[in-house]
């Protein structure tokens, strides 16, 4: 899958200007941001490409996979009524999306590292609205800083919104935990990622 969308980047390349590339046919995708660069040719080789490609949605995703908030339903439902009355008809754009205060301070509850907070395995997500200490933000580093920050962080953030917003919008899918509790998702592992228990079945649920 990968290295198709790559030939097809590599098929579509604009060789002479970037007005060439701006008017090229296709969706723009970070392939052809690449192969129009001045990365060396020994930089550009298939297999380098897709390494990249994995990189960045596994960096994405990892986050996205592990913000799942308590029973919180009520409350943002409120907020997204208006943003979401339109869907599936009308998708609301990201900026909509990050103008949700709540939405907004849910995902930097569920982001955060749990040793830095005040009773930290309370998910609150109220203590990121009004004034916030200066300490909090300065600790809040779920993707790391400076030049070593995570590749990913604004496409998880763009997947955790987006994904909120269509779960839990008015009239969405209800959801009951099956068979999980704190043990299931406690990290006691660092592989590279933070991972529960060897033997969980993660977090199971039923959508009705």
């Amino acid at each position: 899958m990968v290295l198709r969308h790559v030939a097809a980047a590599k098929q579509e390349r604009c060789i002479d200007s970037k007005a060439d590339f701006a008017g090229s046919q296709g969706p723009v995708s970070l392939f052809k941001h690449i192969l129009n660069s001045d990365m060396p040719e020994s930089e550009l080789s298939d297999e380098r490409l897709a390494k990249e490609a994995q990189l960045l949605l596994g960096a994405g995703t990892a986050s996205t996979a592990r913000t799942i908030g308590p029973e919180i339903r009520a409350r943002l439902e409120q907020e997204l009524e208006k943003t979401m009355a339109s869907y599936p008809a009308d998708v609301p754009s990201l900026a909509a999306l990050e103008r949700l205060p709540y939405l907004q301070s849910l995902i930097k509850e569920g982001l955060r590292d749990s040793t830095v907070y005040e009773n930290p395995y309370d998910f609150n997500p109220d203590r990121w609205l009004g004034q916030i200490h200066p300490n909090m933000i300065r600790n809040f580093v779920p993707f790391s800083r400076g030049s070593r920050n995570c590749l990913g962080m604004n496409l998880a953030y763009a997947e955790i919104s987006i994904v909120l917003a269509v779960l839990y919008r008015p009239g969405g899918p209800q959801f009951e935990l099956y068979k999980t509790d704190e043990n299931d998702i406690t990290h006691v592992h660092d592989f590279l990622l933070p991972l529960p228990k060897l033997d969980t079945k993660g977090v199971r649920m039923l959508v009705r």
